[in-house]
């Protein structure tokens, strides 16, 4: 039974329009207020809701979610997504396993550059009308990025776009391998989790 004898369907009914500060409140209640606080399909449905304009999270997840029926996983799977999206210094994998954009902030150049950032030190800017130049970039050890020889700051856009930039130009993607790293992640300490019987719970 769930709340003071309700039956079960109810009680998550009841839940599911909670919002994820009281499902944690709810959580430390008791153990039965934990089962039912950390249901599957209530955290599965708050986070796909809240994650369905933000950058391509919600397909990341159809590619990760092989053991995800499990109790309390999608409880976990939020946790892991949200802390990822507060994070607003970037490291090299960000930058380099990521598609970016240039743009110059006067509009000087009437369009976006890609550019390509390389794990040696260098990135590309692929001018559509001229020809590929190559630059310098480097990561401080307290996480400010220099680019050419020039510092920038690090933000996020709210829709969890990685965004570099200074007065003249800004560098943006969609960071969207940062989240699939952590997430496959996540399934490989599943998999160790939960052994062999994982098989069992395929999805």
């Amino acid at each position: 039974m769930g709340f003071t004898g309700l039956p079960p369907e109810l009680s998550l009914s009841i839940c599911s329009e909670l919002d994820e500060e009281n499902l944690n409140i709810l959580s430390i209640v008791s153990h039965d207020f934990n089962k039912l606080a950390s249901d599957n399909e209530i955290w599965k449905q708050f986070a796909l809701e809240r994650w369905k304009d933000k950058q391509g999270i919600k397909k990341i997840c159809e590619e990760n979610r092989r053991f995800w029926s499990n109790s309390g996983t999608w409880k976990r799977v939020y946790s892991i997504v949200e802390r990822e999206a507060q994070r607003t210094l970037w490291d090299v994998n960000d930058l380099v396993e990521n598609s970016w954009t240039c743009t110059h902030n006067d509009n000087h150049w009437g369009t976006n550059q890609l550019v390509t950032f390389h794990p040696n030190g260098t990135y590309t800017q692929h001018h559509q009308a001229f020809f590929d130049r190559s630059y310098s970039w480097s990561i401080a050890g307290d996480g400010s990025i220099s680019l050419n020889q020039k510092s920038y700051k690090s933000s996020r856009s709210p829709d969890w776009n990685l965004i570099i930039e200074n007065d003249l130009l800004t560098f943006t993607s969609s960071g969207n391998e940062s989240f699939r790293r952590k997430l496959k992640e996540f399934d490989s300490e599943l998999i160790i989790e939960f052994g062999q019987c994982g098989n069992n719970h395929l999805r």
